[in-house]
C-alpha cells in the first residue's frame, strides 16, 4: 500500500489500521447471571405463585439473531392460574433488566412445569412449557 500523504512506516501503518474492519463486539451476560435476573424478576411478578426455579439456554430468534429461551418453572396449579398481564408484565421487566445490564438478546420466555420439563427431557427437547 503507496500513500502519498503518510511521511513515515508509523502513519502508514495508522491509516491500514484505521481502514481495517472493526469486529462486530456485543456484550452478553453469562447463563448463570440471567438465570439470577429471571429468577429476582419472577419472584417480584409472580408472588403469589408456586414460583420452582428458572433455566436459560442460548438460542436463536426467527430472524437467526442470538437470543435466549428462558423457562420459568411453576406449580401445577400456578401455570393454570397466570394472567396474561403477569405474563407481559413479566416479560417486560426481564428484557428491561437485561438490556440495563448491557446483554441485547431477546428474552423468549416460556412457562413449564416440573412433570413437563421431565418429560420432555425424557423425550429429549430441549425445553418444556408453551411458549408465552
Amino acid at each position: 500500500m503507496e500513500c502519498r500523504a503518510c511521511d513515515t512506516p508509523v502513519q502508514l501503518e495508522m491509516l491500514r489500521a484505521f481502514l481495517r474492519p472493526a469486529p462486530y463486539l456485543r456484550f452478553m451476560l453469562e447463563l448463570q447471571q440471567i438465570d439470577e435476573i429471571a429468577t429476582q424478576v419472577a419472584r417480584r411478578r409472580l408472588p403469589r405463585r408456586d414460583f420452582q426455579r428458572v433455566t436459560t439456554e442460548p438460542t436463536t430468534d426467527s430472524l437467526g439473531e442470538e437470543a435466549l429461551h428462558i423457562t420459568i418453572v411453576l406449580g401445577d396449579d400456578a401455570i393454570r392460574q397466570l394472567t396474561g398481564d403477569e405474563v407481559l408484565d413479566l416479560l417486560v421487566e426481564l428484557q428491561d433488566k437485561l438490556q440495563a445490564e448491557g446483554d441485547e438478546r431477546l428474552p423468549l420466555v416460556r412457562y413449564s412445569t416440573e412433570h413437563e420439563m421431565a418429560v420432555d427431557n425424557s423425550e429429549g427437547y430441549e425445553l418444556g412449557g408453551p411458549e408465552l
